[in-house]
């Protein structure tokens, strides 16, 4: 989309490499066509999966 910002931009804006305490994604994504908004959820249910632990 023209104007739009770039993922480096973005994280540059909101100091995302600064965040050592939690994982962050930036994913590029349409909310008027819903371009990689599946791909952006699939990422946090993954993340989430992976520090999620079962007692047996």
């Amino acid at each position: 989309m023209p104007g739009a910002l770039s993922a480096a931009d973005i994280a540059d804006i909101l100091e995302l490499p600064n965040i050592k305490t939690h994982h962050w994604q930036i994913y590029k994504c349409s909310a008027m066509t819903g371009e990689n908004l599946v791909d952006g959820i699939n990422w946090i249910v993954d993340d989430i999966a992976a520090r999620i632990f079962y007692i047996d």
